[in-house]
């Protein structure tokens, strides 16, 4: 697929806009601060229903306007109108039809790599969950419904923990059924998803150099040990309602739930050891290019069709070498948004096809074809 048009209205630092993209490579140039990496924010916003950078659809909104609007055309074996808004509430369309973000992100399915990708590698376990929910929420459109039922009932189980007199275990006992069915099919299908992204990563980080990697999926529930292959449904869900009901007693007097998919990991083994802590700066990096890569393989093997990829600031995140290796790694089908530094336009090039390059320049939120 590729989105061949582009508009926005009230986002960001953006002045109001339309663009159409080229199918190749699509390289937005401009200083700091010009509104590059916002361009590439709206497109995963219209394609996955969601910011990469923040939860909170008003930080979107431009500064003195009250809303923001959207609106694409993507091209490929179907063509489609996708428009998403935002006006005290979001809201997005196919077709002119109201629907929902898993409806929308495996048609138009978009990975992103950006200068916070090392923390993938060095940061703590939420940004690891979130790359393989991102992964499902784009391959398996079911699995948003499953985590969104976990985490409804997680948070009225938590707030049954925090109430002044502490629930009673009959008053925990349906949210943690629900927590136990939802959290069973979220486990299941991580452990999945981080088998079938291991075995995408293997190869490519073989061509980085990386030898003797691995991805152990980690689920935060007793009894299930970190592992290198598919947990069941029904195994995870038998193991978490016996972890919440026996965890009752800590989570009252914490005030919190101990057990389950909110605090799983995904652990990132290199030869033998955790990358996170005795990895090189180096090696880190790598390992985090080589799980995009990976994670683009794998989007575009589950959704069936060609993810947009956005690249934003890769001069300043990774070497010349690692530019040519990604470049090397990158499907020459794909359609490509690539953000540059006006004195890194070299880098934002680098491995592009001459006749497929389309340029913008922006600068002070304005984009125009260059």
């Amino acid at each position: 697929m590729r989105l061949a048009t582009l508009g926005w209205e009230g986002f960001r630092n953006l002045a109001d806009g339309r663009v159409q993209f080229g199918p190749g490579r699509n390289v937005l140039v401009g200083p700091n601060g010009a509104g590059k990496t916002n361009l590439l924010e709206a497109i995963c916003v219209l394609a996955r229903g969601g910011s990469p950078r923040t939860a909170r659809d008003q930080e979107l909104v431009q500064w003195g306007r009250a809303s923001f609007a959207l609106a694409g055309r993507a091209e490929g074996e179907r063509c489609f109108h996708l428009a998403a808004e935002y006006r005290g509430g979001r809201r997005f369309l196919l077709d002119g039809a109201e629907a929902r973000p898993e409806e929308i992100s495996p048609l138009l399915p978009v990975v992103l790599f950006h200068p916070a990708d090392i923390l993938l590698v060095q940061g703590g376990p939420v940004r690891r969950r979130r790359y393989l929910d991102r992964f499902l929420f784009q391959v398996r459109p079911d699995y948003r419904r499953w985590w969104d039922q976990y985490r409804r009932a997680l948070e009225q189980r938590t707030a049954a923990l925090q109430a002044p007199a502490g629930a009673a275990d009959a008053a925990l006992e349906p949210w943690e059924c629900q927590l136990a069915e939802a959290g069973g099919r979220i486990i299941a299908r991580r452990s999945e998803a981080a088998l079938v992204l291991a075995e995408a990563a293997s190869a490519i980080l073989s061509h980085l150099g990386l030898r003797g990697a691995a991805m152990l999926y980690r689920p935060a529930a007793p009894g299930l040990a970190p592992v290198e292959g598919r947990i069941g449904e029904k195994e995870a869900a038998a193991v978490l309602a016996q972890g919440l009901a026996r965890s009752r007693g800590v989570d009252r007097a914490r005030g919190a739930t101990q057990v389950g998919p909110h605090r799983d990991d995904l652990l990132l083994i290199l030869e033998g050891r955790e990358a996170r802590r005795f990895a090189s700066q180096g090696q880190q990096r790598s390992l985090a290019l080589g799980l995009r890569l990976a994670e683009l393989r794998c989007v575009e093997a589950g959704a069936g069709v060609a993810p947009l990829l956005l690249l934003d600031d890769v001069a300043s995140e990774l070497d010349r070498d690692r530019r040519r290796k990604l470049a090397e790694l990158t499907p020459p089908h794909l359609q490509v948004f690539v953000t540059s530094a006006e004195g890194a336009l070299e880098a934002g090039l680098e491995g592009a096809r001459g006749a497929d390059v389309r340029l913008f320049r922006v600068h002070d939120g304005e984009v125009r074809p260059g």
